[in-house]
């Protein structure tokens, strides 16, 4: 039950990560590209 209660946890982290460094990046090659 922990066991998967960490990989959720984990998981959704990850995943708040990879939306933030996606937004990120995405400004800052609009950004770049004027």
């Amino acid at each position: 039950m922990y066991d998967d209660m960490f990989f959720y946890s984990i998981g959704g982290f990850a995943l708040i990560l990879l939306i933030t460094f996606g937004l990120g990046g995405f400004l800052l090659y609009k950004v770049m590209r004027k």
